[in-house]
C-alpha cells in the first residue's frame, strides 16, 4: 500500500491529496456565499461591493446570534447576476443612443 491512498473496510478509499475547490461550477448551484468569495467569484473589490450592498443594488443577509456585534455577511448571488445584467443592458441603450446622436449629427465612427 502507497502513501497517497488508505484502503479502509475494502469499500472506501481516502487520498492525503489537497482538494481544489472550484469556484466557477459551483456559482450556479448557490444562492448565497460570503463577502470574499463573491468578490473573488466576480472580481469585485470589498469596498465596491459593500458599496452595493448599502445602496441596494446588491442584496445581502447578516446572519449573527441575538445580541452579537459580529456575525457573517451572506451575498445572495442573484442579486449580484442581476446586477451585472442590468449594467450591460444599461451601457448597450447608452451606446445605441449615443450612436443615433452622433448618426443625427453626421458623424461616422459608430460600430455595428
Amino acid at each position: 500500500m502507497d502513501n497517497e491512498t488508505k484502503e479502509v473496510d475494502n469499500s472506501h478509499s481516502f487520498t492525503c491529496q489537497p482538494i481544489e475547490a472550484r469556484m466557477g461550477s459551483v456559482d450556479n448551484r448557490r444562492e448565497f456565499a460570503g463577502v470574499e468569495d463573491t468578490c473573488q467569484l466576480y472580481d469585485f473589490g470589498r469596498t465596491y461591493l459593500y458599496g452595493l450592498m448599502k445602496s441596494g443594488k446588491i442584496r445581502s443577509v447578516l446572519l449573527r446570534k441575538c445580541g452579537a456585534a459580529v456575525g457573517k455577511r451572506l451575498v445572495e448571488l442573484e442579486s449580484v447576476r442581476k446586477f451585472i445584467r442590468d449594467q450591460a443592458e444599461q451601457q448597450t441603450v447608452y451606446q445605441a443612443g449615443r450612436c443615433n446622436a452622433l448618426k443625427a449629427r453626421g458623424g461616422s465612427k459608430c460600430k455595428k
